[in-house]
């Protein structure tokens, strides 16, 4: 199996399907190595930017902007899914933080919560790195710590939806979950992971970037002195450099010093000279830290653009719409539809009429709105002006405008002004 480290203190394994001869000793499926793949894809979104990054932006996009029903009791609702909840008492919140699991673990779990008389109904994020599943995959097993210290006793098994209910107290709790399939593995793998690698590169080209802050951008290479006749001077030139560069320190840059003795009577005298190890490597790290940025974007199934990355066309409004566009269809309501079958599903269940609900979803970049008169229409498409034509002002929305004709580099538009 493959390993990669970062700073030394975390490994990030790729992993193997489980055996189902391995179950029998538990109650739950283990995941991963030692049952820490959930908590490792966390800490992963935690220290590479770039991955994070694209985890925030894509959550943010497919959260869309609210939920839409002309059910007014279905609308309360969804404003207090989670009444007792702090930042998540809305549907929108709890559906955003599913979102987000679901793009950094490979799967988003909501909690059902109820009473016996079915008189209401809650539902909550549940943090997907405390959960495994069950071995009968007839629900999943809850620890608030899977360390090989904690006590198993204390794990509790929460049904699915529909296969049953856990009773705590008053209360009757089930699990919804989402899970990505992926051939030979029981437990679902984030979209990404193709992409581990990549990942880890753009967490080491981090890595090496703070280094360099840390050090100043200090050099390191090779110092060459001319005039240097013996030991006892060389031993003297050293300890200067030693003690102006702070050679002692962690964070100074690492020079070898060499030395050659003074020219003689009628040879030129050499310069310093500094062969500097950095120059060949930073035009490398550059350019491998924007390539896997770039597949990290990839590897997400997600957009350079609306991920907040650099483009060559700078800060493009065409262009993020366009994309937006593309991923809205490709990637957005896809993602929307199957949480909002689920939502439904359970909205039914308890009565509510949910038929209707949608997701409202918005442009990032709100087109420019421009006024003409018809005068000024018939005159761009070639007609002659008409009596009362300079008075009737028209709304045209400048994005559709531009999008609806053909733009080429002639500047030509042949849209619907």
């Amino acid at each position: 199996m493959e390993a990669f480290t970062i700073e030394n203190k975390t490994r990030y394994e790729f992993l193997t399907p489980v055996k189902i001869s391995t179950w029998d000793k538990e109650k739950y499926i283990p995941f991963g190595t030692n049952n820490d793949a959930p908590s490792k894809f966390a800490q992963l979104s935690r220290e590479v930017l770039a991955h994070k990054a694209v985890i925030n932006r894509k959550t943010f996009y497919c959260s869309g902007t609210k939920f839409v029903t002309e059910n007014p009791q279905l609308q309360d609702l969804i404003l207090n899914i989670n009444p007792l909840g702090v930042n998540d008492k809305t549907l929108k919140s709890v559906f955003k933080k599913n979102l987000k699991d679901d793009f950094i673990g490979g799967r988003g779990i909501f909690e059902v919560v109820t009473d016996s008389k079915f008189s209401f109904l809650n539902l909550l994020h549940a943090d997907f790195t405390k959960f495994r599943l069950a071995r009968d995959l007839k629900g999943m097993i809850y620890s608030p710590d899977w360390n090989e210290d904690w006590d198993k006793s204390k794990n509790v098994f929460m049904p699915f939806y529909g296969k049953g209910w856990l009773r705590d107290g008053k209360f009757l709790r089930s699990l919804v979950t989402t899970a990505n399939y992926e051939p030979e593995f029981i437990n679902s793998l984030p979209d990404w992971y193709a992409g581990l690698r990549s990942i880890i590169i753009s967490g080491l080209t981090n890595e090496k970037n703070k280094k360099d802050l840390e050090n100043g951008y200090f050099k390191n290479g090779i110092l060459i002195l001319d005039g240097v006749n013996d030991a006892t001077a060389a031993k003297k030139v050293q300890d200067k450099i030693n003690e102006d560069s702070g050679a002692d320190s962690d964070n100074s840059g690492k020079i070898l010093v060499g030395y050659q003795s003074g020219t003689g009577v009628g040879e030129t005298k050499v310069p310093p000279k500094l062969i500097d190890f950095n120059n060949k490597m930073e035009g490398s790290y550059t350019e491998l830290h924007k390539l896997s940025d770039e597949q990290i974007v990839r590897i997400h199934n997600w957009y350079l653009t609306l991920a907040g990355m650099n483009v060559s066309t700078g800060f493009d409004t065409n262009r993020i719409n366009d994309e937006y566009r593309v991923a809205l269809s490709t990637v957005i309501k896809p993602i929307q539809e199957e949480y909002l079958n689920l939502f439904k599903q359970i909205f039914n269940d308890f009565g509510y009429k949910a038929d209707d609900l949608t997701i409202q979803n918005d442009n990032p970049v709100q087109p420019e709105v421009l006024k003409v008169t018809d005068n000024e229409v018939r005159k761009k498409v070639g007609l002659e002006m008409v009596d009362g034509g300079d008075e009737v002002m028209h709304e045209l929305d400048i994005y559709k405008i531009w999008t609806n004709g053909t733009n080429n580099s002639g500047g030509s538009n042949n849209g619907s002004v």
